[in-house]
């Protein structure tokens, strides 16, 4: 069963909700090792508002998104039963710099809860599964025709905070950053 809506309000506010529910029964009754019957089944909604102060795009978002799958098979390489929420926030702005080149940055704020794990059966320093995030990007695009092809060049810088949360101490983070560099070519028309 799948069920989705989504919605455009005419001040510019979108918001989207999409519900799934997979279950397989397996022909054999769950006799035959690794053949149970298994379930999956997903909740995710979302709303962006995009506005403009002058030159400048804001783009605020938030995403929510709930899942429970006990599928033995799942992507990943998790195996077993998952339970999990995560919420998101992000605040992005565009703005034009040159003719083809524009600047965009943000920050995007996630907090995870993993619901599968026993947190009164870990031991003291035990990471639970629950974590938050935060993410500093920036990036300046500039597209161009060359010789026949659209060339879109994008070069960018991110600043991510991990904080994992342990049982009875104090939570552990960890800070990383990266360079990167994408270049898309494409037949101009």
């Amino acid at each position: 069963i799948w069920l989705g809506y989504d919605h455009l309000v005419d001040w510019g506010l979108n918001t989207s909700h999409k519900i799934k529910y997979e279950k397989v029964w397996q022909g054999d009754g769950g006799e035959a090792v690794g053949l149970e019957d298994v379930r999956f089944f997903g909740l995710v909604n979302k709303a962006d508002y995009l506005f403009r102060i002058g030159r400048l795009q804001v783009h605020p978002k938030l995403k929510s998104e709930v899942l429970r799958d006990d599928t033995p098979y799942s992507m990943g390489g998790v195996v077993g039963e998952r339970k999990e929420w995560t919420q998101l926030a992000f605040l992005t702005f565009t703005m034009p710099v040159l003719r083809r080149t524009e600047l965009q940055w943000g920050l995007e704020q996630m907090l995870f809860s993993d619901y599968v794990v026993d947190e009164d059966s870990l031991e003291r320093g035990d990471f639970s599964g629950d974590f938050r995030s935060t993410v500093w990007a920036a990036q300046l695009t500039n597209s161009t025709n060359y010789q026949g092809y659209r060339l879109t060049t994008i070069l960018g810088y991110q600043l991510r905070r991990l904080t994992r949360e342990r049982t009875q101490m104090k939570d552990r983070s960890q800070t990383d950053s990266s360079v990167f560099m994408t270049i898309y070519a494409s037949l101009s028309q």
